[in-house]
């Protein structure tokens, strides 16, 4: 098993639920802003957590784990069958989940839990199951591939004047070429 990289991982994994399930109207893994708009149905994926894996791995100084995924599917409360139909797409989405690959260099999916899942204060308006699974992956010690990670000028501005639309209001305090 190669070094796993989060960051090339993610796309194709948005990239394999996008084949799978045309119907779903968003699919997006990573963190998600307030701000995102969801047209449902939906299918939001995120990483949960590294679990060690004290028996995985070749000892050859890279560190095994578990990498957990969640996949909340979103439908309409109103649809006829909601929970039902909850349901039968939590289903679909472990099936399309347990010992596949999706396209990335891990171990094959494991699916933990599948059952509802209260959103947010606003759920009511929809019906909600979470898919919850793993891979086995070894990161390295290589930050190599977080190169853009450090910011590369730093800005500074107090409030109110911050955010969108007072970009003119902040000042450079230090540039790093």
């Amino acid at each position: 098993m190669a070094e796993f990289d989060i960051r090339a991982a993610m796309p194709k994994v948005e990239e394999y639920f996008r084949g799978k399930f045309p119907k779903f109207q968003t699919v997006k893994a990573g963190r998600f802003e307030d701000d995102l708009k969801v047209n449902i149905p939906a299918l939001l994926i995120m990483v949960t957590d590294l679990e060690p894996n004290p028996e995985g791995g070749a000892h050859d100084g890279r560190w095994p784990c578990y990498l957990h995924l969640e996949a909340q599917i979103i439908i309409g409360a109103r649809v006829p069958g909601g929970a039902l139909s909850g349901a039968q797409a939590g289903a679909a989405i472990a099936a399309a989940v347990n010992n596949q690959y999706m396209g990335v260099d891990w171990g094959a999916g494991e699916v933990r839990v599948v059952a509802p899942d209260d959103f947010a204060p606003a759920a009511d308006e929809f019906e909600i199951w979470k898919v919850e699974w793993r891979h086995e992956v070894e990161f390295g010690t290589d930050l190599n591939a977080l190169d853009d990670w450090a910011p590369t000028r730093v800005l500074v501005s107090f409030a109110p004047d911050i955010g969108a639309g007072h970009e003119p209001d902040y000042r450079v305090v230090a540039n790093v070429e």
